[in-house]
């Protein structure tokens, strides 16, 4: 994390609160979904849904946006280390299921 966010997304959570965040998490997480679907339909050329710099500049926004409340409620809840430790095993168990459908196709 960049230097300096962390005390504003201190700051975010002190003033608006849990629930607040609790909700707008569940918010932006419904706008992230939309904005991959709309690339997902330009992608499969099902839909004009404008160019596509436009739709991956929304996405970013809306990645950027989603991200704060998860740093935001990581911060409030204190679990950054549970997370971390979560990531790493989800990540190793991909990494598993990759190795199992390489060695599925290598025969």
């Amino acid at each position: 994390m960049r230097i300096g966010i962390q005390n504003d997304l201190i700051e975010l959570g002190s003033h608006y609160g849990l629930e607040y965040y609790l909700h707008m998490t569940t918010e932006e997480s419904a706008e992230l979904i939309q904005s991959i679907n709309k690339i997902w339909r330009h992608n499969r050329k099902k839909e004009n849904l404008g160019n596509i710099e436009e739709l991956m500049d929304h996405l970013f926004e809306e990645i950027a946006d989603v991200e704060i409340c998860l740093g935001v409620l990581k911060n409030m809840l204190r679990c950054e280390e549970e997370v971390y430790t979560w990531k790493i095993n989800k990540i190793k168990k991909q990494k598993g299921r990759i190795k199992y459908e390489e060695s599925m196709t290598d025969r």
